[in-house]
């Protein structure tokens, strides 16, 4: 397992991506033509929006055309061939304390060698209805230890989009921006303490933690309120500066 604190003992905000756990030569070439080149790079590389799964709910509970989250063991999993369709399909049955679901993953083969039976998984998507079951169709997924606490950041709550390539995952920046994210204590926060207490804004790593991986909304708002204010305030700052050269 990645052990992220003995890893930032050499990382620097001038880090290469290159040096992140599962940042591959592809990987650092497609990060690249989004402009990030180092560890800062990442961590200034907000989402454009987020999806929000919410908190896990029963099985049993499931209504269909609502985004879910739920988290049960795998009971089954194979990989089938559709050949009129000519994709592969993955089908799962997870369970939990109420009820069993179907998943299904369409063109994804390997996920039977990351998801095993008796795997506790956390899976958020959108419910569908199909053939008169509810079904879960291509969700999220994460595995979740049975030894160790697991910190989901795919699956539950509200879950960084952000602008990307198509051959580069959501899943694989997520990770890599988790493993960076707390090198944002190095980052001076140039905001005047007065002007942070008098507005009520969050510190600046705070608010570079909460725009990443934010717990709830008013978290995320928080995270907005204090960023939104500092470009603001960056605008003003050379506004003046700029006017008083003329003067």
């Amino acid at each position: 397992r990645f052990d992220s604190s003995r890893e930032h003992m050499k990382f620097t905000l001038q880090t290469k991506t290159s040096a992140l756990h599962g940042a591959g030569p592809t990987i650092v070439s497609r990060l690249k033509k989004l402009g990030l080149d180092t560890l800062q790079d990442l961590i200034f590389y907000f989402p454009w929006r987020y999806d929000n799964f919410g908190q896990k709910i029963a099985i049993q509970d499931i209504a269909p055309g609502s985004p879910v989250n739920i988290v049960g063991r795998i009971d089954l999993i194979h990989n089938k061939r559709s050949f009129r369709k000519r994709m592969n399909i993955t089908e799962a049955l997870v369970q939990d304390e109420s009820e069993t679901i179907k998943v299904i993953w369409f063109n994804q083969p390997f996920i039977t060698k990351t998801l095993k039976v008796g795997d506790l998984v956390s899976l958020a998507g959108k419910a569908s209805l199909k053939d008169g079951q509810i079904v879960l169709i291509s969700p999220a997924y994460e595995k979740i230890s049975d030894t160790e606490p697991t910190e989901l950041i795919h699956t539950q709550g509200l879950t960084p989009i952000y602008s990307t390539t198509a051959n580069l995952s959501q899943k694989q920046i997520r990770y890599l921006i988790k493993q960076t994210i707390d090198l944002g204590k190095n980052i001076s926060d140039w905001l005047p303490e007065n002007i942070k207490k008098k507005l009520k804004l969050i510190d600046l790593t705070k608010a570079l933690y909460q725009i990443h991986f934010p717990q709830d909304e008013k978290e995320l708002r928080q995270a907005k309120s204090r960023l939104g204010f500092a470009e603001l305030f960056l605008r003003q700052l050379e506004a003046q500066r700029a006017k008083k050269e003329l003067a």
